[in-house]
């Protein structure tokens, strides 16, 4: 299990904690409404839970990716996108050459995908107001492929393609409208439906045990473009890991750089208490302060 949340400024979250009760009281306007949502701002979280059993794996994971967007008077929408997938995981070793020298491991996702969107836009148009609330879902298919190689026993490198063939599909639902005169009514209602065709995305990466430093260095780029699809900007990853106590405690640190945004630096903390293991990290580009993205992740092995 893990789970990851992204806090891009905790100071501008308060007021959004509020909408979702005030969207349904008639005491408030659309004006009031507006003052509650940023300028702009993003909004995300994970949950992963997932049972290995040797080379087959059986998962859920959910992601929910919420966008913030207003002129601070007149307008302002939030758009929320829940996708759940359903995955079913198989892995098996290629080539086991002995000392672990050129082994090679191939894994492949299959997996089923759920979205389930929202989108309020409220426009103020004094002294009445309009409101737009969409609703829908929809399902699809998609197979992800990694490949694993141990070049020594201190050397590995990998890839993984997310949605190396993925179905497009449909989110279909309803568009409500409604107005503001005093209070929120209800004035059309129409069918809504919108395409989704799931991006092809590459990650290729390498991890090197130094022996002198007993820690393990690791990198690697994400959005790769050889067979990533859209218009993606590569962000590249770069962190150390070193085991304390014999292996019962796990540090790291790293950092990467979306291209338009600040360097990012993390720092994390690994347990590993027998069969259990328990890791904990924090990333941030504003030194620790308002931008902060969370991650939590717990994993027993049988």
């Amino acid at each position: 299990m893990n789970s990851g949340f992204r806090f891009p400024d905790i100071s501008e979250t308060e007021d959004l904690l509020e909408i979702p009760d005030k969207m349904g009281d008639d005491n408030y306007s659309e004006r009031d409404l507006i003052e509650l949502v940023p300028e702009k701002l993003n909004l995300g979280g994970q949950l992963f839970l997932g049972a290995n059993f040797k080379s087959l794996a059986l998962a859920v994971n959910s992601y929910t990716d919420m966008d913030f967007s207003s002129d601070g008077n007149n307008e302002a929408r939030v758009d929320s996108l829940v996708t759940t997938e359903g995955i079913v995981t198989f892995s098996s070793k290629i080539i086991s050459p002995p000392f672990d020298i050129g082994e090679l491991s191939l894994g492949a996702n299959l997996k089923m995908i759920r979205s389930d969107e929202v989108i309020y836009s409220v426009k103020a148009n004094l002294p009445s107001g309009e409101l737009s609330e969409i609703v829908a879902d929809g399902t699809g298919y998609g197979l992800d492929v990694g490949v694993l190689a141990k070049i020594t026993p201190l050397v590995t490198i990998g890839a993984r393609v997310k949605n190396l063939w993925a179905s497009k599909y449909n989110l279909e639902g309803t568009r409500t409208f409604s107005e503001y005169n005093g209070s929120w009514q209800e004035t059309a209602k129409v069918t809504y439906s919108r395409e989704v065709d799931p991006e092809r995305v590459m990650r290729i990466g390498a991890s090197v045990y130094v022996p002198l430093l007993k820690a393990t260095l690791a990198a690697d780029i994400d959005n790769f473009p050889l067979l990533t699809e859209g218009d993606r900007d590569q962000v590249f990853h770069l962190g150390v890991e070193k085991n304390l106590l014999f292996n019962g405690i796990s540090l790291r640190a790293g950092t990467y750089k979306p291209t338009e945004e600040d360097r990012y630096y993390t720092l994390g903390l690994g347990l590993n208490l027998w069969k259990l293991h328990l890791d904990t990290a924090v990333a941030s580009n504003d030194s620790f302060k308002d931008n902060l993205n969370f991650v939590l992740s717990a994993n027993m092995k049988f």
